[in-house]
């Protein structure tokens, strides 16, 4: 049998819930405010999102589990958390481990198997960064050539810079499966949060997020009427050419803003500041 706890409408309040809280790696900055443990978003209905809330009462120390409904638009701001109740019940709770059983590819490798990755990919060099790296690369091996000499040592780690600054190798591309988990994860860190920020919002930050690493979301299909080759600028945003379907790839590509040699469609070009 459970074990509750019955909280007034004023002691809610005293306690700053369900919104004045704090995560417990920053309750000694914040002591006056009452420490969340766990929340989620656990029911979605008609105007209201319905969210579990885990807190640490401040007066014996122990956990508590709370259910409250929040606002899903402006019209519905003014939603009552408690849903008009004088008083709420808790549950008193405790933290455990479980394993959690999951589906995968017949033939798959489980993560824990998999040899470790030497490094995550960098994003590409554009070509101004390119050139600067040269020339920076250049300058210094003169310098040490002149003034310390230039050891077998020296030479390779200088060939591994020159390799890097030549690098052109194109972002990998997510699968349409991997975006969603990596979205479905966003989505579930933002907790309670999530539903007002909207899918639009969220998917930009990922976005955002994966090219700042060389990871791409998976392209989409381009739109009729003009030339289908597309790339992914800085921001990992889809761009297609809008030049006509038949012109001459020779002449590159340019969507208005952006321009590109043909053969790099999923190269991050340099802003064409003649577009500007």
């Amino acid at each position: 049998m459970s074990i509750t706890r019955t909280f007034t409408r004023a002691a809610l309040d005293t306690l700053g819930l369900p919104d004045e809280t704090v995560t417990a790696d920053r309750a000694v900055d914040f002591p006056e405010l009452t420490v969340e443990l766990h929340r989620e978003q656990i029911d979605t209905r008609r105007w209201v999102s319905v969210n579990e809330l885990i807190f640490r009462a401040p007066d014996d120390g122990k956990a508590y589990r709370v259910r409250y409904e929040q606002g899903l638009t402006e019209n519905q701001e003014d939603t009552d958390p408690w849903n008009h109740a004088r008083e709420v019940e808790a549950v008193e709770v405790e933290e455990y481990d479980r394993t959690v059983k999951a589906w995968r590819p017949v033939g798959e490798q489980p993560a824990e198997n998999l040899p470790p990755t030497e490094s995550r990919p960098h994003p590409p060099l554009t070509s101004n960064e390119r050139q600067f790296l040269t020339f920076a690369l250049d300058r210094a091996a003169d310098t040490m050539r002149n003034e310390d000499g230039f050891t077998d040592a020296d030479e390779a780690a200088l060939s591994r810079l020159r390799d890097i600054a030549e690098d052109t190798a194109a972002p990998r591309i997510l699968t349409e499966d991997e975006y969603e988990t990596a979205y479905r994860a966003a989505r579930y860190a933002l907790g309670v949060h999530a539903p007002r920020i909207g899918r639009t919002t969220i998917d930009d930050a990922v976005t955002a997020a994966l090219a700042t690493i060389g990871v791409l979301t998976p392209q989409p299909e381009p739109e009729p009427g003009s030339c289908p080759v597309m790339f992914a600028d800085h921001e990992g945003d889809w761009r297609q050419c809008a030049e006509p379907s038949g012109h001459d790839p020779a002449d590159g590509h340019n969507d208005g803003e952006w321009s590109w040699p043909d053969g790099q469609t999923y190269a991050t070009p340099d802003e064409d500041e003649q577009q500007s």
